[in-house]
């Protein structure tokens, strides 16, 4: 054989040999092979060899996070933040009807200024806190809040809680009735007298 046939045979199989060694799944990593490289004598020139990122089955065996596991997965994600938010109406919720116990005109402004929120649990809420309050300042906010929605199903319920606030409430009744029993003798005693 030719000597240039032999040298170009030998070469093709350490070139085919060395391929199929680097590309096995247990072959050496790159930063072995950066480390056997040799390094640039000097301060010109010089670069600095970068670390890569570990393959994602080496980096499950370490036990570590890879560049594809680095963030929530998008349905985890949302899931977190439906619950987060989910949290935040409860406590919210929680908070207005704590206001709502207190009465006073900060607490009901408060209340009322949740009836516009985005969230319609928030809004349900609100409104319920408005119910607890029984205050029929509320009246023209709520008239209002209901201009503003689309919902028909919230319009009626603003509605039904408008007419609520304009009934009377029960000490307003038994003050009537006692003013009407103060009033009925000195009417009846007004007819006898004539």
């Amino acid at each position: 054989m030719r000597p240039r046939i032999v040298i170009a045979v030998l070469l093709l199989g350490a070139f085919l040999l060395g391929v199929v060694f680097v590309s096995r799944p247990g072959g050496p990593r790159r930063e072995d092979v950066a480390a056997a490289l040799p390094k640039p004598k000097g301060n010109a020139g010089q670069a600095e060899v970068q670390r890569p990122e570990p393959r994602p089955s080496e980096a499950a065996a370490a036990g570590g996070a890879t560049s594809l596991d680095a963030g929530p997965r998008p349905a985890e994600a949302e899931a977190s933040a439906q619950a987060r938010q989910t949290a935040y109406v409860e406590s919210r919720a929680a908070e207005l009807m704590k206001l709502a116990s207190q009465g006073d005109a900060a607490s009901i402004e408060i209340i009322l200024s949740e009836l516009t929120n985005r969230d319609p649990r928030i809004r349900q809420a609100a409104l319920e806190a408005v119910l607890q309050v029984r205050s029929r300042e509320a009246i023209p906010r709520l008239m209002e809040a209901a201009e503003q929605t689309d919902d028909p199903r919230e319009k009626v319920a603003i509605a039904d809680a408008v007419e609520f606030l304009k009934l009377p409430t029960l000490g307003e009744v038994l003050g009537r009735m006692g003013e009407q029993a103060t009033n009925a003798p000195a009417a009846a005693r007004g007819a006898e007298l004539r």
